[in-house]
Order: C-alpha cells, then structure tokens, then sequence
C-alpha cells in the first residue's frame, strides 16, 4: 500500500512537472475578453484626453459610431468632433463592462456615467451600450457603438 500511495505521488508530481514545464507551455495571462475590458477603458481615457493618436490606432476606419442623442459618425467625423472641441469628455465612470468573444469578433456591453460639453453645451448623463471590436491583421478595432440614455 505505501508502495503504491508512493508510485500515485510520484507519478502526480512527473505529471505536473510536463505540464508546467513543457515547452510551449506559458504561464496564464489575462483573457481575450479582460483585454478588450482594458482597452475600452483605454478608449475611454483617451476621449477624456482627447488623444487622437490613440483612438485613430483603436478605431476601424470604417467605424459606426451612434451617440446616445442618435446623431451617427464615421471614423473622421467622430475624430474631427474632438479635434474641434465640439465634443469635449470631461469624465467617463464605468459602471459595468462585460465581453463577450467568439472568434474574431467581440461584443461589449456596459453601462456608463458620461460628463461631456457637446457644442459648449454640458451634459451629465448615463448610458448604456453595446459595442463590437474586431480583430483585424493581428489586432482589435472598435467598429461600432451604439448607445442609449438612461432614465
């Protein structure tokens, strides 16, 4: 019996030494869907910094971008509205974030306190949204956002 118990011992350390240790094998990171979680939130500071080098890599070119008010851009018109100064994000809150990821395409949902100037305007409000990420060429691109004031 202790002949055997010591035979399972062994065998359950040599097992997990080709686990831990076999080549290829690296250690867990975080997963797809914590990654597309850090860049939205990436995406969001740089609004809020208005950093148009950052969101011209994040975003598709051939991005759809829906604001909560229903007004819809492209890739350049959303980028010009921050240039300009006509939409200037003073703080975004993340209140929920969830991923979802099914091959090459990613939907995020979320729900979101937004403090903005729209056209000297300024604007508190929470919305909730659903975006899509692409991964294209070896990296992920938001391609459309859809958003909705909340009550």
């Amino acid at each position: 019996m202790k002949a055997a118990t010591s035979l399972l011992g062994a065998l359950a350390m040599v097992c997990c030494t080709v686990v831990v240790c076999a080549p290829g094998a690296r250690a867990a990171g975080p997963s797809v869907a914590d990654q597309l979680k850090t860049a939205e939130l990436g995406r969001f500071a740089a609004m809020m910094k208005s950093d148009l080098e950052a969101l011209d890599k994040v975003l598709a070119d051939d991005l759809r971008y829906t604001h909560s008010s229903g007004a819809f851009q492209n890739k350049a018109q959303y980028i010009d509205s921050l240039k300009t100064g006509a939409a200037v994000y003073h703080r975004i809150d993340s209140l929920e974030l969830d991923a979802q990821v099914v091959g090459t395409t990613a939907i995020l949902t979320g729900r979101a306190k937004m403090t903005l100037s729209s056209k000297g305007e300024e604007k508190v409000y929470e919305i909730r949204y659903t975006d899509v990420w692409l991964k294209r060429k070896g990296r992920w691109q938001m391609a459309a956002w859809q958003a909705t004031r909340l009550p």
